[in-house]
């Protein structure tokens, strides 16, 4: 462990770090960890597939541990500094009461946090989606499924999307034989809502590959990517509180002008209710080359423009910059960030998108190779990402 930290530190010493009058978007945050990064050593072999906060600024993190050659669930939480929060579960660790076989691989991959402060994950155990809900104490919530983790065994094997208004919980599914994507209601109680839609289910008409949220001012459910009864449209779908489509919105609206290899699954809705969606492309035709673009929709899903922010180019298969963090988000400032196809940059728009700064990832150079970088924007829009350094756990907090 101890070489580890000394050959982080050099890495610091050598990427260097700004005082507050020239400091850049991506800079490490000196007041956070160590000179911007925190390595937990407490833990190995851990993995994170996801970031959150809490209201109160804490860390969580999940993703998957190796233990015997298997992988299983995790969830950890830090303090705003990066020190592991030991008075979380066990030691910073969660502590589920959930019966596992012991021969299948649990792995948790999103995160949603409650307004009664109780944590969601979903994820996959044993090639079934499962959600896994905690007290913030912690411990495991018994309320939902058994033993705290709910298994749906009659969707098809990937991690559910999940999205959080006050303390219900809606979590996204694809049926067995992708027939359609579902969304269900569960109460704060870890009941199943079965007055939701049509017999507990809002029966959504997106694709294979979508995103879930929740309009946080009306309560009404947001998804978006590719149209299943016609790919070649995409967009956002909006249901009502109730599980109802919502008839005066604008469905599905955008069509495709590029590549089939688009892939707008990933949306931003802005604060003044319009909607950006991250279009990810691949020209498969005479060699293969990959972009995005950024898509714009109004408030009621009107497709309003289009225009690439990504130049054409063949996608890296790391960056020896350091592999960007996954992020599409909005500053406080109005200013919004996306992450194209390639590793090497995050790219982030003025608040009329008429211009648009690039940012190396720098201060990503230390993580692990080919692993996973999600992250996750303050309310002072610092941003917080995830990785591994020498198999450990390693947050980083850079500059706006």
């Amino acid at each position: 462990m101890k070489n580890y930290i000394a050959a982080l530190i050099l890495t610091i010493s050598i990427l260097g770090f700004s005082s507050s009058a020239d400091a850049a978007w991506g800079d490490f945050d000196t007041t956070f960890g160590f000179l911007g990064a925190a390595i937990d050593g407490n833990v190995t072999d851990h993995h994170p597939y996801a970031v959150a906060l809490q209201a109160d600024g804490k860390i969580l993190v999940t993703g998957y541990k190796t233990v015997g050659g298997k992988k299983r669930f995790f969830l950890r939480r830090y303090l705003s500094n990066g020190q592991i929060d030991t008075s979380f579960g066990n030691n910073g660790s969660a502590v589920s009461y959930a019966l596992i076989d012991a021969n299948a691989d649990y792995y948790g991959y999103r995160i949603a946090v409650q307004a009664n402060g109780r944590i969601a994950i979903a994820g996959v155990g044993d090639q079934l989606p499962v959600i896994w809900r905690f007290l913030s104490t912690g411990y495991a919530d018994t309320s939902i499924g058994q033993g705290g983790m709910k298994t749906f065994s009659t969707f098809e094997n990937a991690a559910p999307r999940i999205a959080t208004n006050a303390n219900v919980l809606y979590v996204g599914l694809i049926e067995q034989g992708y027939t359609s994507t579902v969304v269900l209601k569960f109460n704060s109680n870890g009941t199943q809502d079965l007055s939701f839609g049509t017999s507990g289910k809002a029966i959504t008409d997106a694709g294979n590959v979508f995103s879930l949220a929740v309009d946080p001012t009306s309560g009404n459910i947001l998804l978006s990517g590719r149209r299943r009864s016609d790919p070649n449209d995409y967009g956002i779908e909006r249901f009502l509180t109730t599980g109802v489509l919502d008839s005066s919105f604008n469905h599905w609206n955008a069509t495709y002008s590029e590549w089939q290899g688009s892939y707008p699954s990933e949306f931003v809705r802005l604060a003044n209710g319009e909607f950006v969606l991250n279009e990810r492309w691949a020209n498969i035709s005479g060699g293969i080359t990959f972009g995005a673009n950024i898509v714009r929709l109004s408030s009621n899903g009107l497709f309003t423009s289009r225009s690439q922010y990504e130049p054409d180019g063949v996608i890296p298969l790391g960056s020896p910059e350091g592999d960007c963090p996954d992020l599409n988000a909005q500053q406080s400032d109005g200013r919004v960030i996306l992450k194209g196809w390639n590793n090497d940059a995050l790219f982030r728009f003025s608040t009329n998108f008429s211009t648009t700064h690039t940012m190396d990832c720098d201060s990503y150079a230390s993580m692990d190779p080919g692993t996973q970088t999600p992250a996750v924007l303050q309310s002072d829009d610092k941003m917080v990402g995830g990785g591994t350094y020498g198999g450990y756990i390693t947050l980083v907090r850079t500059l706006p």
